[in-house]
């Protein structure tokens, strides 16, 4: 009799450790979310701005990691090396969770298995800029200014692979043209140049820009998403510009290491999108040019495959036509 009780106590032991797994008190202790680069980019705005609501989902704090360097792919290791507990999350871009892998030859991590995908959150259109001294005043005139002067065009990047790489290299291979990029460690360090006139233009986030295009230290040229930004209603898509069919831009997304419990992977996606839908950031997200763009787990996986499959193609694209 006293087996058979034994035996009963450990089979209720079992089913109620599978019912109430540690991650009911998720979260019990402050939760890092790494940004694979510098403060002061899209991705850091970003972070940022959601990190306060977060902590008052959490009652817990929310500390940004910048963790930069190798076009983002440094940061990103750090979190698929992680415990896959929920408590190192990572605020992401295409640039490293669906870019890097077709761009460099060694990325320590595959996007697709070495992550957990919680939740798309953000879209944002960029924008081509220039400073005011640099001669062309439009894109058809950017377009021939390059033609006219091969070789002799340069232009930053924020850096390698980034989204205003990548954006400018569709741009290059839609235009014909052939400037070089100058990559920098972040768009916080490209703009300064830009601004200063080192160096005449570049793509950019348009939060990283906003300022110094309403102060008339940098000249929109165009917006880089199929609608205009309500942030510049008055500057043109490129498609309007006449690149026709050109249409791009950063999204950013929520991931954990591989493994993340699904209960705290839906938890964390359900306040992710909570945050994305406070009237007050949804307010300061479109006064800085982002639009919320919430996708849930399952849907948000199925992107980011979608996503490394359609950026492959155009690397692939665009070296061709190098050759």
């Amino acid at each position: 009799m006293l087996k058979k009780l034994v035996k009963s106590l450990l089979i209720l032991s079992v089913i109620f450790c599978a019912v109430s797994p540690a991650s009911a008190t998720y979260p019990d202790r402050r939760i890092t979310l790494v940004v694979a680069y510098p403060p002061g980019g899209s991705t850091d705005i970003v972070a940022r701005l959601l990190k306060e609501k977060l902590e008052a989902i959490f009652n817990q704090a929310i500390i940004v990691d910048n963790r930069s360097g190798g076009g983002g792919t440094i940061g990103s290791t750090y979190v698929a090396r992680s415990a896959p507990d929920g408590y190192t999350i990572q605020i992401a871009v295409q640039t490293t969770h669906a870019v890097a892998p077709s761009f460099y030859q060694h990325v320590n991590y595959n996007p697709v298995t070495d992550f957990t995908p919680i939740a798309k959150v953000v879209f944002s259109p960029l924008v081509l800029v220039k400073n005011p001294s640099f001669q062309p005043r439009n894109v058809g005139e950017l377009i021939e200014y390059a033609r006219n002067n091969p070789g002799k065009v340069n232009y930053a990047i924020g850096t390698l692979a980034d989204g205003t790489h990548m954006a400018s290299l569709l741009f290059n291979s839609m235009a014909k043209i052939n400037p070089q990029p100058i990559p920098f460690r972040g768009e916080a360090q490209a703009l300064p140049e830009v601004v200063g006139g080192q160096l005449p233009y570049m793509f950019c986030g348009i939060p990283s820009a906003i300022s110094f295009i309403r102060s008339g230290q940098l000249v929109p040229l165009a917006v880089t998403g199929s609608t205009r930004a309500p942030s510049l209603p008055d500057v043109p898509t490129l498609d309007e510009a006449g690149l026709k069919g050109y249409t791009m831009g950063n999204w950013f997304g929520i991931f954990g290491p591989k493994g993340v419990p699904k209960d705290i992977v839906d938890k964390l996606a359900l306040s992710f999108r909570e945050a994305v839908k406070d009237p007050l950031i949804v307010k300061r997200l479109a006064e800085l040019g982002y639009v919320p763009d919430w996708m849930s787990p399952a849907d948000f996986a199925a992107y980011v495959k979608s996503e490394n499959e359609r950026w492959a193609k155009v690397l692939a694209d665009v070296r061709h036509v190098k050759q």
